[in-house]
């Protein structure tokens, strides 16, 4: 007997550790993992009450709900999208639409302790919000708002665009076309643009698993050395991460400056002659030629050895790195040489390879990316060709 006691004063505790309280006339979220009970949510009323239950977030989600022993009832029935085209933390919010599951349960007075299961339970954890509102002299009640979670504006400052792009250059540049600019995420501005990608046609968001990747540019102000950044949405969550080497729809900030429109190299007066490249290291994949020059010489520059300009890829972070190397060797820290493109041959918008601190390591960029106006560079071309990177002091 003195055993079973014990145990059961245990099992007390370790109730009563897991229960909650809830503060009457306030909104308290809860959350249900599927096939679990929610912990028990505890509150005491001096007299009758209403209580209101609803499904937040992805809509879908039914709960029963239980009050101590008694079953008060299931949510209600609603359609379970297949996308989350409707997204909210706000209780007030969500019990107004109807594309939500929710209900309302009159109490009386005395002890209370609310547990909620999932009746209907498309993805594996599911959030509701619930409120207690007092009656006065026995009158039905209102939910009221819900000021923990403000009520996003109907018009967002975020705006996902198409085409798609592949990278950050691409990304910027489909920005700047339509005078927005890649959009700079952050913890305060998460949320909205979390919002704006489930709503778009372009991104439909699946209500059952998986992620939606946009291009962004930075978070919290920090671009990880200008990295091709995605921000990956779901029905319950987002995520900064690097980008995979796709094509990604992108995510535009409609307010502030537009980006600064892509160079448009001059015109030149003549190509190059034959013969004009000098070779300022070679590492039997990429050369370096000189001297320095405009991106309308490139094709040219580079075809006097039997190359041409190079176009890099993520999808080659070897290679990438190889280019750098050459370049730091060659040119030294901070150096500068133009390619081919990035991804893709470049058409309006002539593309740099320019070298860090140390190698391998560096970025792809615009010139206006570097504040300058028809900058000359040594050109980085590809091909079969001599070997040993040297130093231009060593020419």
């Amino acid at each position: 007997m003195r055993v079973v006691s014990l145990l059961a004063l245990l099992a007390t505790l370790v109730a009563l550790t897991a229960a909650k309280d809830v503060t009457v006339g306030e909104w308290t979220s809860f959350e249900v993992k599927r096939g679990g009970n929610s912990p028990a949510y505890v509150f005491d009323l001096e007299g009758e009450a209403d209580l209101y239950v609803t499904d937040l977030y992805c809509p879908g989600d039914r709960y029963t709900v239980e009050d101590g022993q008694v079953t008060l009832g299931t949510t209600s029935a609603v359609a379970t999208p297949s996308t989350c085209t409707v997204s909210t933390g706000n209780g007030k919010e969500a019990y107004d639409n109807p594309v939500f599951s929710k209900a309302s349960y009159k109490l009386d007075a005395g002890h209370h302790v609310l547990k909620f299961t999932l009746a209907n339970a498309p993805r594996e954890n599911a959030q509701g919000s619930l409120i207690v509102v007092p009656r006065v002299a026995g009158e039905p009640t209102t939910p009221p708002t819900d000021p923990s979670t403000p009520v996003t504006p109907a018009t967002s400052r975020f705006v996902v665009v198409d085409p798609t792009a592949k990278g950050r250059i691409g990304a910027s540049l489909s920005c700047a076309t339509k005078g927005y600019k890649l959009a700079e995420i952050t913890s305060t501005t998460f949320q909205e643009a979390l919002k704006a990608v489930r709503e778009s046609a372009l991104t439909p968001v699946s209500a059952t698993g998986g992620s939606t990747p946009v291009f962004v540019s930075s978070w919290d102000g920090n671009s990880y050395g200008d990295a091709d950044l995605v921000l990956h949405v779901s029905a319950t969550y987002g995520s900064i991460n690097v980008a995979d080497g796709n094509n990604h729809y992108v995510l535009c900030d409609t307010t502030g400056a537009a980006a600064p429109a892509p160079l448009v190299p001059a015109p030149v007066p003549s190509i190059p002659p034959a013969g004009s490249c000098e070779s300022w290291g070679a590492d039997g994949k990429f050369e370096i030629c000189g001297p320095a020059g405009l991106p309308a010489h490139a094709a040219a520059v580079c075809a006097q050895v039997g190359k041409e300009p190079a176009i890099l890829t993520g999808r080659d972070p070897a290679g990438f790195a190889q280019a750098t190397t050459l370049l730091f060797n060659s040119q030294g820290v901070n150096s500068r040489a133009w390619i081919g493109g990035w991804e893709v041959p470049f058409e309006d918008a002539a593309h740099v390879l320019a070298a860090g601190s140390q190698a391998p390591g560096g970025a792809v960029v615009i010139p206006n990316d570097v504040e300058e106006t028809n900058p000359t560079y040594p050109f980085l071309c590809y091909g079969e060709g001599r070997a040993v990177p040297q130093r231009r002091s060593e020419l």
